[in-house]
């Protein structure tokens, strides 16, 4: 694969990534966030199935159990982000579970006590910089509950 078409995948990846803000958005306004989470598991579940056959049945029960434990964690990671859309918008959305690039280093500082470089420090003040000025709007009280779920997503 040459460097072009790498970095032309990466924008359209992004394109879909950032698009899918304003589908779930349009999708809450017809159905509540559990119902399109039980709708896009069992369309996954349906296509899982299809594409293993009669090896989807014989699964050990082992590595249905593992499953299971990433199932909920991804659970969280798909139902955050939709609680956050309720009161939130889908530019905003984006970009705060976006930060969750920023989580990394101050969790290794906190749980590993990597240190943080300069170069990181500066990328974490500037996206909080960033981050006020999209959802603060001049005041903390602005800061809503939407915008909670969203960052929240970022520790799943």
């Amino acid at each position: 694969m040459s460097r072009l078409q790498a970095n032309l995948i990466l924008i359209i990846v992004t394109f879909f990534w950032g698009a899918s803000y304003v589908f779930m958005k349009l999708a809450l306004f017809q159905l509540d966030a559990l119902t399109i989470l039980a709708i896009r598991f069992d369309l996954a579940l349906l296509i899982i199935g299809l594409f293993l056959g009669s090896r989807f049945i014989k699964t050990p029960l082992k590595t249905v159990i593992h499953g299971s434990l990433l199932g909920l964690i991804l659970i969280g990671v798909f139902l955050f982000p939709l609680l956050g859309l309720q009161t939130t918008t889908p530019s905003q959305a984006g970009f705060l579970i976006s930060l969750t690039t920023i989580f990394v280093p101050i969790e290794l500082w906190l749980f590993k006590r990597q240190r943080v470089t300069s170069r990181e420090a500066l990328a974490i003040g500037l996206a909080l910089i960033g981050v006020s000025f999209l959802t603060l709007h001049g005041s903390l009280k602005s800061f809503n509950i939407g915008d909670l779920w969203c960052l929240a997503t970022g520790w799943m």
